[in-house]
């Protein structure tokens, strides 16, 4: 092998080396809301006052409502609380 093509080798390494550096430590983009939009849901873990039972905040973005539940000991889930908050949202801007 010639000095020349040595060169030219070393250069395409160093090259893809370089390539897969940025590759790798260049962070992913964030991606959400992707795909069918027709079923937006949003789900919080919280905690409730006074209660060592966590709830589940679930937020239906395509229809507006708020629903709580929380885990029974039968392994069901109860829906502690429900609330149409486009209506609320609605009556808030009429108001003004």
């Amino acid at each position: 092998m010639n000095k020349r093509m040595l060169t030219v080798l070393i250069v395409l390494n160093a090259a893809l080396l370089v390539a897969l550096a940025v590759m790798s430590f260049t962070p992913p983009s964030a991606q959400a809301q992707i795909g069918d939009t027709r079923a937006d849901y949003a789900l919080i873990a919280a905690g409730r006052t006074g209660r060592t039972q966590h709830s589940v905040i679930i937020l239906d973005v395509a229809k507006g409502g708020v629903m709580a539940v929380e885990p029974t000991a039968q392994g069901k889930l109860n829906v502690t609380g429900f609330r149409q908050v486009t209506a609320d949202f609605e009556r808030l801007r009429t108001a003004r």
